[in-house]
């Protein structure tokens, strides 16, 4: 940018009222960056201790404020769904008749809506994809059915249980000689109400 002109002292003006508009940090430190240029006409590495920034990104400000002018300095939001393979409203009708089978009464069958996406988009994706892609459009993942046969009914052992179990039988007197089953079992149970 040029030295100060009265031409950069009318753009010097409209940058100050810009930086008093602006509402966050990173559109403020922009519009500084070309406010220090066009005003008291400061090298890059200057102007990149006084915004906090690097002398690379006060040159690439520059440069876009150039090219593009006041629309430069006013970034848009960050982040974005870049890296998607269908749209939103994609998504939205490729899951409708999925979701319509489990409102009849079916089941919203991930394997079946893994297989048919794969075939849709033509590459392997893994099941989290999936998994987020139903959660964006509402759908939680419910726990699963119970894995013990359907025979057995009563309460679930705890962890508990399991423990004193896998303990008593390591511990069993006929491998430890004489400790008897009883106390083997109290002990167990104090040392875990305890722990």
């Amino acid at each position: 940018m040029p030295a100060n002109t009265t031409a950069n002292a009318h753009e010097s003006t409209e940058l100050e009222k810009l930086m008093a508009k602006t509402k966050k940090k990173s559109d403020f430190q922009r519009v500084q960056c070309v406010f220090l240029k066009v005003r008291y006409n400061l090298k890059a590495s200057e102007i990149a201790q006084i915004t906090g920034q690097r002398d690379g990104t006060v040159r690439q400000i520059w440069s876009r404020y150039r090219r593009e002018g006041e629309s430069a300095l006013f970034c848009k939001t960050r982040g974005g769904r870049r890296n998607a393979h269908l749209s939103r409203d994609e998504e939205k009708l490729f899951l409708r008749p999925f979701f319509k089978k489990a409102e009849h009464g079916g089941e919203l069958v991930v394997a079946d809506i893994h297989a048919a996406y794969e075939s849709l988009i033509g590459k392997k994706v893994p099941k989290s994809t999936l998994y987020r892609m139903l959660s964006r459009h509402g759908w939680k993942r419910k726990p699963g059915r119970s894995a013990r046969p359907e025979g057995k009914s009563g309460p679930r052992p705890g962890m508990h249980d399991y423990w004193i179990e896998g303990c008593s039988q390591i511990l069993h007197p006929e491998r430890t000689g004489n400790i008897s089953q009883q106390w083997l079992n109290s002990t167990l149970s104090s040392m875990v109400r305890q722990g």
